[in-house]
């Protein structure tokens, strides 16, 4: 209980924070985002083009939607992610996962900046994780997490489901573990090379210093 009241002290505080909203029932991991305690989700929107855009406007063109949920035992990321050209995506010919339509976020545990885990879902492809160092400079030791996710195809465009278990954050040390960690979540739409984000970075996804912050994360 008191860490629930710690998190929610530190939602109100924070500028840019998501909630973690706490469950109890088991998720079906199919992407779809039908069991009913999406609905209740905090969802969270309000991308943006990178601040070095060249174009007029930073207003998106895809415009994306995140919630996160998590048990004892693991996090769950919800994302919705609008497109009206999937036709013309998935004509397109894959040169690796980075570069197919693809979400990515990244979480940090100290609060801090030198090391931060990074998860991509691609649409079509197979998932990836790293564990970065010095501030996204190195990736120093292999990283070979246990999670799962699922993308489908909707008439808006596509949604998917992460879970990742506790456990797959075995890089951090004990002592560097909060209920308040750093976040952020990127979007690549290729179809119309078009690069967001949730918060505010200037030319990459790799800029942890302007990450936001999740409140309420499993102790």
């Amino acid at each position: 209980m008191k860490a629930r009241v710690f998190a929610g002290a530190l939602a109100l505080a924070w500028v840019g924070c998501a909630d973690v909203k706490p469950i109890s029932v088991p998720l079906v991991l199919d992407g779809k985002l039908d069991d009913a305690i999406w609905a209740q989700a905090n969802w969270e929107t309000g991308f943006q083009r990178f601040n070095n855009t060249k174009k007029k406007s930073r207003d998106p063109i895809a415009q994306t939607e995140f919630a996160i949920l998590a048990d004892t035992e693991a996090l769950y990321i919800g994302i919705k992610a609008r497109h009206a050209k999937m036709g013309e995506m998935k004509a397109l010919s894959l040169a690796s996962a980075w570069y197919d339509e693809n979400v990515e976020f990244y979480l940090i545990p100290d609060g801090g900046a030198f090391e931060f885990y990074q998860f991509l879902i691609p649409f079509r492809v197979e998932k990836q994780a790293k564990f970065w160092s010095e501030g996204g400079k190195i990736t120093p030791d292999p990283y070979g997490p246990v999670w799962e996710s699922k993308a489908v195809e909707t008439p808006e465009g596509w949604t998917a489901e992460a879970r990742i278990p506790l456990s797959a954050f075995y890089m951090t040390r004990n002592d560097a573990w909060s209920g308040g960690w750093l976040f952020n979540l990127g979007r690549f739409c290729d179809a119309i090379n078009e690069r967001t984000s949730w918060r505010q970075v200037f030319k990459g996804y790799r800029e942890p210093a302007k990450f936001g912050k999740i409140a309420g994360f499993p102790m």
